[in-house]
């Protein structure tokens, strides 16, 4: 007997830090083909330089409190 698992369409947002690393970039097509808008900020300090989603990718660095505000403003965040 076979187990099969099937994939349900999912949406809501994502935000995966490091997303042009190479984990990163696999979690970000994941989660993308799951249906979710990814969000993906990486500084490129250790990535690849080739983000998967290039409307979805943001320059920068984490412990900027600009950019910070300007991923989470106005959103809701569940934790």
């Amino acid at each position: 007997m076979a187990i099969v698992f099937k994939s349900r369409a999912m949406s809501g947002r994502v935000l995966v830090v490091g997303g042009a690393g190479c984990i990163g970039c696999r979690t970000v097509k994941q989660q993308w083909r799951s249906g979710f808008e990814v969000t993906m900020p990486d500084d490129l300090a250790n990535g690849r330089g080739d983000p998967v989603l290039t409307d979805a990718f943001i320059e920068g660095d984490m412990s900027n409190r600009d950019l910070l505000a300007g991923i989470f403003g106005g959103r809701t965040l569940l934790l």
